[in-house]
């Protein structure tokens, strides 16, 4: 089966403020984990993965240095990149330069959702660069997370935008889930595991095993 997935939070700072983060995630937060406490945390043995979330990890200043020690460690079977796309070069040749340095197998997951959409309406187009730059990097690909809302035509709409631009065969298509800010929504389920073979970390080091709720809590409480 695949390597365990180790999910780093290295930051809850993010450069938007979706209003049902499921981590509290806002601009002006601070917390960040050090590069140092990174590879503290890396298994000492056996292969593993490393998915690199927030907030919105494209803030973290050591980024780049944190795949680089992640794959020198020669265990590390694929780097993850969560992101909402915002900070990615809109230059095709310095993308494809920032894909290559972060080296193969590569996992960029671009977020859709209506908040995104609304104070970014190339969103889409962003996804589209992306892929296309990944085909001319090899090894990497591009995943588009569509995160839609229950209730009224839920966000069908937004849908609709990436099925035109054909990048439904990229999309992992799914409605938001009760935790986070979303708390008290009463038309969201709660998080359904698809596996349990993965490890979560928050920006100030602390583990959180496979509890997405805890782990959120905790989050809220961080700088």
């Amino acid at each position: 089966g695949r390597p365990c997935r180790l999910y780093f939070a290295i930051t809850n700072a993010c450069n938007r403020a979706c209003p049902w983060c499921s981590v509290y995630s806002r601009p002006g937060l601070r917390s960040f984990l050090g590069a140092d406490a990174f590879v503290a945390l890396l298994p000492e043995e056996g292969p593993f993965e490393v998915q690199f979330e927030g907030g919105e990890p494209t803030l973290h200043p050591e980024l780049p240095l944190m795949v680089t020690v992640a794959r020198a460690t020669g265990r590390c079977t694929r780097v993850v990149i969560c992101t909402n796309g915002v900070r990615w070069p809109r230059d095709t040749r310095r993308l494809v330069d920032l894909l290559r340095g972060f080296g193969s197998p590569l996992t960029i997951k671009i977020s859709v959702n209506h908040h995104l959409f609304e104070h970014d309406p190339g969103l889409i187009e962003r996804a589209e660069h992306l892929i296309e730059a990944a085909r001319l990097v090899g090894g990497a690909e591009i995943v588009i997370n569509l995160r839609r809302r229950r209730g009224g035509d839920d966000d069908e709409w937004l849908r609709n935008l990436v099925s035109d631009a054909g990048l439904l065969p990229w999309t992992n298509d799914f409605f938001l889930q009760r935790y986070g800010l979303a708390s008290d929504d009463e038309q969201l389920q709660p998080p359904h595991l698809a596996g349990t073979h993965f490890t979560l970390y928050n920006p100030d080091g602390s583990e959180w095993g496979t509890d997405l709720i805890s782990r959120s809590e905790a989050m809220k409480e961080l700088p």
